[in-house]
């Protein structure tokens, strides 16, 4: 399934003013998730990680993705062949960077999470990879 390339506008369950999440993230974290930065590859905490869990939005505790749904793709960011439910993540056009891609922002509070990429011929069942910033998630244990 290919995703939408553009999710509806959101009405998100969680709205704070920037000045709110500028003091409740550190300013790595307010890079990414509120400005769609990105982290360097291979140094964020969970790109290599085998630990089970859930991964949850790290500005408002969404839960989003599955460690049954990580994979090693490589690239040096943790990498996800589905959401948990598509109503968990929404999607966005991105044209930054010289090229077309879809964003994946948290559905709960708009936070900046990363991209998907489709057709890549990654052997999940899917053939998609979200890859998301680990500076975004946060890894609940069971």
């Amino acid at each position: 399934m290919q995703p939408p390339e553009e999710s509806s506008t959101p009405t998100p369950g969680v709205t704070k003013t920037e000045e709110q999440w500028r003091t409740e993230l550190t300013p790595e974290e307010y890079q990414v998730l509120r400005k769609a930065g990105t982290e360097r590859p291979y140094t964020g905490e969970y790109w290599d990680t085998t630990t089970e869990g859930v991964y949850e939005c790290r500005a408002c505790g969404h839960e989003l993705f599955t460690s049954n749904a990580k994979f090693d793709a490589g690239c040096g960011w943790p990498s996800f062949f589905a959401p948990l439910a598509e109503d968990r993540v929404r999607y966005i056009r991105d044209s930054t960077m010289g090229m077309v891609r879809i964003e994946v922002r948290c559905a709960a509070c708009d936070s900046h999470l990363g991209h998907v990429f489709e057709g890549e011929g990654f052997n999940t069942p899917t053939d998609q990879r979200y890859c998301m910033n680990s500076v975004s998630l946060r890894l609940k244990t069971s």
